[in-house]
Order: structure tokens, then C-alpha cells, then sequence
């Protein structure tokens, strides 16, 4: 019930403020409601866009366990591989492996053979003795190296004297006599005349003749003359046949032979090849070849060649002083002191 104080104390203003009273829980009540509904509303979205990440997030994860099994495939491929590459690489180091106890023996067997030829010191000394004369020999033979076949003499010679050994001495004396007679040999370098014969070879068709071959009438002067008297190509071609059956050397006033172009060519090839087999001799250290070869050539040259010239003066001079040195190119052997090395061991 209503107190009867409250009612009767009751204005107009009073109940002015009354409603004003009622409406502040509502307006809070619909605050809330409408602070509820927009928090909702912001949970909503944010969990849609919470859920879009965590799909993203799903797939990124498929993805990635995709690539990783992809990934741990090639791995597994790779390990595979690498397990056959070790297993070859075991299989080749087992074959090293005998390979090497293999080597181990055969150099065991060369020790012991060494160490069992070691234990004679003549035979060591003889067999050194012997290589070394075998090398002096081929720098003689092969190459005509006179100076270092004597170094390697000098070295014998050194190797005999630090032996010792009194089975040595017939040899070291015939050692001596090769050093003497090496010693003995004129220094001539032989290469350098034969690049130098070489090089007249090759200059020989330059080389003037005795008498010009410019005053031989050529046989395509005479045609052309020939033409110009009978227009007649058969007349000509009766003329070209003629001509053709007689061949004639003519003699100049001197009594030199006037050749032609083709006889010219063959005469100084004929020079030219004389002086390779001059050259070949000069390689292969036989002086009576080189001889015979620079004389013939020589020969040909003074017959037929212009004395004149002073390229021809100059190689022919060369070949002349080649043949004074012939008797120098045999050069001292040494088979017999090898021969008795030989039967020494």
C-alpha cells in the first residue's frame, strides 16, 4: 500500500522526475543490448576471419607435409644412391687393397733381386759401366753429339775410379783411349750444314745458267710468226706436228749448252736431289756418299751453271768445303770397349 505521507506529499514536480527515474535503466538496458549485439557482431567477424587464417594455416600445412614427403623421397632416393656409391666405393677399395699386397709383393721380389745383385759390386759397377757406354754409343751414332758422349765417359771414367776394383783397370784403359780419341775430333756442327744444304736445295731453281735460255726461240714464237705469214690452221696444225718430232740442243759460241725451260727444270733437279742425298749421307754420318753426292753436284754446276754468279760462287764454295770436312764425319766407336764390359759380368 501507498503511504499515505508519500502520496500526500506529491507535487507537479515530483512526478516530473519520476519518469526521468524510469528511463535511465532503459537506456542503460538498451546500451547494454546494443553493445552486446555489436560485440557479437565483431566476435562473428573476427571468428569468420580466425577460421580463413586457420584454413590458410591447414593448407599451408598440407603443403608443407606434401613437400616434406617429397623431400624425404629424394632422401630416401639419395641415401639409396649413396649406399650404392659405397658399396661400389667398397667394392674398389677392396680391389686397391689387393692391388696394393700385390704391389707389396712385387716389390718385395724387386728388393730381394736388387739386394742379391746389390751383394756384387762388380756386377753392379759393370752393369752402369754399360748403360752409360750404351748412352755415350747413341749420342754418337744417333745424334753426333760429340760433347756429350765425352761427358759421359768423363762420368765412366769417374765411376771406375771410385770403384775400387782392380777387375776394372783393362777397362778404364780403354775408356781413356774413347776420351782421347773423342777429345781428338774436330768441333763441326753438322746440324747446322745440313740445314744449310737444305736451304740450297731449296734455292737451287733460282740459280742463273751459263748461257741464257732467253735467246732459244720458243715454239710459240715460231707459231705466232707462222701465223702471221699463212692463216691456214691446217698448214699450223701440219707445222705444230713437225715441230713436235724434232728436238734440237743448241750449242752456243762458246760450246755451253742454251737449254730449255724443261731442260732446265730437270737439269736443276737433278742438282737439287743430289744435294738431299748429300744431306740424307750427312745424317746418316757416311762421308764416302757425301762425297760422291756434293762431287756430282759440284759437277753439274760448273758444266752448266753461270761461275758468274755470286750465289752460285757462294753455294758451290759451301759444297767444297763440305767435301774437305767428309773425311771428319765418321766419328769414333765405342762398341769394343762395350763388347768388353759385356764379357767382364
Amino acid at each position: 500500500m501507498n503511504n499515505p505521507k508519500n502520496i500526500r506529499n506529491k507535487t507537479p514536480e515530483t512526478e516530473e522526475k519520476l519518469p526521468s527515474k524510469r528511463k535511465l535503466p532503459y537506456v542503460i538496458s538498451v546500451s547494454w543490448g546494443v553493445v552486446l549485439t555489436l560485440g557479437m557482431i565483431i566476435l562473428t567477424i573476427q571468428g569468420y576471419e580466425a577460421k580463413q587464417v586457420s584454413n590458410k594455416y591447414e593448407e599451408m600445412v598440407d603443403d608443407l607435409e606434401n613437400g616434406n614427403r617429397v623431400l624425404m623421397n629424394e632422401l630416401q632416393a639419395a641415401v639409396q644412391k649413396n649406399s650404392e656409391l659405397v658399396a661400389k666405393l667398397d667394392l674398389q677399395n677392396s680391389e686397391i687393397r689387393v692391388d696394393m699386397a700385390e704391389m707389396k709383393n712385387q716389390r718385395m721380389a724387386i728388393d730381394a733381386l736388387y739386394k742379391k745383385l746389390n751383394n756384387s759390386k762388380l756386377i753392379w759397377t759393370l752393369g752402369e759401366i754399360e748403360h752409360a757406354l750404351i748412352i755415350a754409343e747413341q749420342q754418337l751414332s744417333l745424334s753426333g753429339s760429340v760433347q756429350n758422349a765425352l761427358k759421359t765417359l768423363l762420368q765412366v771414367r769417374q765411376i771406375i775410379d771410385l770403384s775400387g776394383l782392380p777387375q776394372l783397370r783393362s777397362i778404364s784403359q780403354l775408356v781413356r783411349e774413347d776420351i782421347r780419341k773423342l777429345e781428338a775430333v774436330k768441333s763441326v756442327d753438322w746440324d747446322d750444314s745440313s740445314r744449310e744444304l737444305g736451304r740450297i736445295a731449296r734455292g737451287v731453281q733460282s740459280l742463273p745458267l751459263a748461257v741464257s735460255n732467253d735467246s732459244v726461240v720458243s715454239s710459240g714464237d715460231i707459231s705466232s710468226e707462222y701465223a702471221d705469214k699463212d692463216k691456214d690452221h691446217f698448214w699450223m696444225g701440219l707445222w705444230d706436228n713437225i715441230k713436235s718430232l724434232v728436238k734440237v740442243d743448241t750449242l752456243n759460241a762458246g760450246g755451253k749448252y742454251i737449254f730449255d725451260k724443261e731442260q732446265e727444270f730437270f737439269l736443276k733437279e737433278n742438282i737439287k736431289m743430289r744435294l738431299l742425298s748429300a744431306r740424307l749421307a750427312l745424317m746418316f754420318r757416311d762421308g764416302k756418299i757425301l762425297e760422291e753426292e756434293i762431287g756430282e753436284a759440284i759437277n753439274l754446276i760448273n758444266g752448266f751453271l753461270n761461275l758468274k754468279s755470286s750465289d752460285v760462287m757462294e753455294f758451290k764454295n759451301f759444297l767444297e768445303g763440305l767435301i774437305n770436312q767428309s773425311t771428319d764425319l765418321q766419328l769414333p766407336s765405342l762398341e769394343a770397349t762395350i763388347d768388353a764390359v759385356r764379357r767382364s759380368y
